[in-house]
C-alpha cells in the first residue's frame, strides 16, 4: 500500500565531476513524476563549474569556502596570472601565508614560533578559518553552501573553535 512505502527524503553524493552529474541525472529522471529528494554533496562539489551549471543540482547542500572570500581571491588570481586558478590553489596560498607568519629571524636565523603555530583562534584563510592541534592534525571550519539559482548561498557556517 502507497502510506507504507518509504521514499528517502536525501540522497548523499560523495563524489564530484562526472560521475556526481550522473547520479544526478539518473536521480532526475527517475523521479520525475515523484517526490523530491535533497541531494548533499562534499567539498569536491566547491568549484566544480560542472555543478553549478547542472540544473539537476539547483538545491543541493554541500561544504565549501566562503564564496565571496574566494570569489576576490579567484578575481586576484586571474588579475596577476591571466589564468584560472585550480581549487587547491587557495589553500597553497593559506599555507604559505602561514610559513610567513610563522618564521621569525633572530639573529640573522630562521626559528619557527611554535606558540603561534599552535594559536587557538587559528588562521583565517581563503576557505575559512583552520588551525594545527598538538596531535598533528589540521581543524578546518568550513561553510554549509547550497546551489541556489547557479549561485553558492551560505546557508550555516560556524567559525568558532572549541577549546581544548
Amino acid at each position: 500500500q502507497e502510506e507504507e512505502k518509504i521514499y528517502p527524503q536525501a540522497l548523499f553524493i560523495p563524489d564530484g565531476g562526472k560521475k556526481a552529474e550522473e547520479i544526478a541525472n539518473l536521480l532526475f529522471i527517475s523521479q520525475q513524476n515523484s517526490r523530491y529528494v535533497q541531494l548533499i554533496g562534499t567539498t569536491k562539489m566547491d568549484g566544480d563549474i560542472n555543478i553549478v551549471n547542472n540544473p539537476y543540482f539547483d538545491k543541493v547542500i554541500f561544504i565549501g569556502a566562503n564564496p565571496d572570500k574566494y570569489k576576490k581571491f579567484y578575481d586576484d588570481y586571474i588579475k596577476l596570472y591571466r589564468a584560472e586558478p585550480i581549487k587547491i590553489t587557495s589553500m597553497v596560498y593559506d599555507l604559505v601565508n602561514i610559513i610567513d607568519k610563522l618564521y621569525d629571524k633572530v639573529d640573522g636565523v630562521f626559528a619557527i614560533n611554535k606558540k603561534e603555530l599552535l594559536n587557538p583562534n587559528g588562521f583565517d584563510g581563503i576557505d575559512g578559518k583552520f588551525r594545527f592541534l598538538p596531535n598533528g592534525i589540521v581543524e578546518r571550519k568550513m561553510f554549509v553552501l547550497q546551489l541556489q539559482n547557479k549561485e553558492k548561498v551560505v546557508i550555516s557556517t560556524n567559525q568558532e573553535f572549541l577549546n581544548y
